[in-house]
């Protein structure tokens, strides 16, 4: 069977179709779903840390060496040498604390002055 013969027939036509009966499930429950990752998101921006480079950039170096400080814990698995074992972050005077720290001040500094 052709398709123009499908859509020119009596029984393909659009003039016999007849939509389903709906209800407000059809729209509520698909909404219900999209808006639980929704949900999630909302909640969980409550318990993100600030960006240590926004806390440099409002002078907070003491709030942003803290942030670095907690944040490093998946980037030093032997920090154990360095800190308690229920803290499981490095401690804010560490090298590697100290270095970020350096390199967002440089920044900073080469963003206040501009491109000479």
């Amino acid at each position: 069977m052709h398709i123009d013969k499908f859509w020119h027939s009596s029984k393909g036509s659009y003039r016999n179709f007849k939509p389903q009966k709906t209800n407000n499930a059809t729209w509520l429950l698909p909404l219900a779903l999209q808006a639980i990752p929704a949900i999630f998101l909302f909640l969980g921006v409550f318990f993100c840390n600030e960006s240590p480079r926004w806390l440099a950039r409002n002078d907070d170096w003491e709030q942003a060496a803290a942030v670095i400080s907690r944040l490093t814990k998946s980037v030093f698995p032997t920090v154990l040498l360095y800190d308690c074992w229920w803290s499981w972050s490095l401690p804010r005077d560490h090298p590697y604390v100290q270095m970020e720290l350096e390199e967002m001040r440089e920044q900073l500094e080469n963003e206040v002055s501009g491109p000479n």
